[in-house]
């Protein structure tokens, strides 16, 4: 089973719902469909680099990691230099199909 539905609710999540984390945005055409989305990281924000921001649906994913895997994650992440945090920036988009119909 894929692991990728998981890692997206923990990262849109995490961006979305964590303070100070990011941004979303939506795209909405005239009847009020949804056509697009926009879910970006603040500048200098590490998603999963605090405990808060693991705390919307990390812990699921982190769950279906090898051991091996989810240890390496979690010392990974707070490792990442001070650069790197402060250029950082994750941002996820969607555009609907139809659109490009």
């Amino acid at each position: 089973m894929s692991l990728l539905p998981d890692l997206i609710k923990a990262v849109n999540s995490g961006l979305v719902l964590f303070p100070g984390m990011g941004d979303a945005y939506a795209a909405r055409d005239e009847n009020g469909v949804l056509v697009g989305f926009l879910v970006s990281s603040l500048p200098g924000q590490l998603l999963f680099a605090t405990e808060g921001s693991r705390a919307y649906g990390f812990s699921d994913y982190a769950a279906r990691l090898s051991s091996d895997a989810r240890e390496y994650f979690l010392e990974m992440i707070p490792k990442m230099s001070p650069e790197t945090n402060e250029e950082s920036q994750v941002t996820l988009a969607y555009i609907s199909v139809e659109l490009a119909r």
